[in-house]
């Protein structure tokens, strides 16, 4: 299990120096954005997020190259300027990437169609994954520490939806790019055809973070959700 958010805290400066010396000529050199450099440097609450992922566990020396392989993604992705205008109408209007309700335990639902987010080619395929790099960020950034629930509706998918890349992309995201984000994920109706690529990406877990991902059938949304929440999903219930 990740540590607590108090177990966390007394780390911060310790985190924050070893930081700016490890990756001092990443800071001059601006392979990070200075505005993600400036939150570790002033924010003791994303810094205690990658303190609490279940990479580090507290551990300051397995926190700094999660912060690294982080801040170079935000940078290379310009995570900081996406805004609504980012994306195109088209995307928008699938409806397959979207926060809705709120579960059971009160985390906010991160809603994603896999069957709408079928791959294309490789700049579509990018611009879906930014998409929902957005998504998490808009959370993220908000309240770091909140977690969040992923709800995944695989009903109807086929091996032509099954976009390994942007599956791997969203473990990566909980994984690293959005530390502490994830509560756990919900994979709705996982069709038999898609097993096999299931489990090739499931060997990316570890026992742990495999932990976090449920596997749930038609009738089981309301052990997470009550009817008030269930209602935006009816073919779930």
């Amino acid at each position: 299990m990740s540590i607590t958010i108090e177990a966390a805290a007394p780390k911060v400066p310790e985190l924050r120096k070893a930081f700016t010396y490890k990756y001092s000529n990443n800071i001059k050199t601006g392979v990070y954005d200075p505005r993600d450099v400036n939150r570790i440097e002033t924010d003791d609450a994303y810094c205690r997020c990658f303190l609490r992922t279940l990479t580090s566990k507290g551990d300051v020396e397995k926190a700094l190259p999660v912060m690294d392989e982080c801040l170079k993604f935000r940078k290379e992705w310009e995570i900081n300027d996406l805004n609504e205008n980012s994306f195109p109408a088209e995307i928008w209007e699938r409806n397959a990437v979207y926060y809705k309700g709120h579960t059971k335990d009160g985390n906010k639902i991160l809603y994603i169609n896999l069957k709408e987010n079928d791959k294309k080619d490789d700049e579509a395929r990018k611009m879906i994954q930014k998409f929902i790099a957005y998504h998490f960020n808009l959370h993220h950034r908000e309240t770091p520490e909140k977690m969040a629930v992923v709800l995944i509706d695989m009903e109807g998918a086929s091996t032509g939806n099954m976009d390994m890349n942007s599956v791997k992309f969203i473990i990566t995201c909980f994984k690293i790019y959005f530390p502490a984000y994830l509560d756990y994920m919900l994979q709705y109706d996982m069709p038999f055809i898609l097993t096999a690529a299931w489990k090739v990406i499931s060997a990316l877990l570890n026992k742990e973070q495999a932990a976090k991902i449920r596997m749930i059938k038609k009738g089981e949304m309301k052990n997470y959700l009550d009817d008030d929440n269930l209602k935006h999903w009816p073919h779930m219930q």
